[in-house]
């Protein structure tokens, strides 16, 4: 009889065991997931006379596409984090265009930084 209860005893201990390392490592809340931005956009950059466009490619947090500007279409990668900031570039001629941004569903505003020309701020909205 005690080797019953020892046993007994000893699988009480191994099930409680378990189920608190299982509910120690089950999340209280759900996990955020990052915003989804592909699709195209067209930016307007203040205090420039060009209105570029890009296409993005969204797998998880990373970002691919093609930026289609004043140089011709280039292609870009970059990446978005949970909280709703993204930033990408495209590399032509030995030089970068870069982007910095916050999303707000349908909507980006953010900085450009263009080669020889600087940093701008840009808005963008993306087309359906």
């Amino acid at each position: 009889m005690s080797k019953s209860f020892s046993l007994l005893f000893i699988g009480s201990l191994l099930s409680i065991l378990f189920s608190s390392i299982t509910i120690a490592q089950t999340p209280d809340v759900m996990y955020e997931t990052v915003p989804n931005i592909e699709g195209k956009w067209k930016m307007s950059i203040l205090s420039e006379n060009i209105s570029p466009s890009y296409t993005l490619i969204q797998k998880g947090n990373v970002i691919t596409g093609t930026f289609q500007g004043p140089v011709g279409n280039l292609p870009l990668t970059g990446n978005i984090s949970k909280d709703k900031k993204v930033n990408f570039s495209a590399k032509f001629g030995g030089m970068s265009l870069k982007i910095d941004a916050m999303v707000n569903g349908k909507n980006m505003k953010g900085i450009i930084d263009i080669p020889r020309k600087g940093k701008k701020s840009f808005t963008a909205t993306k087309g359906e």
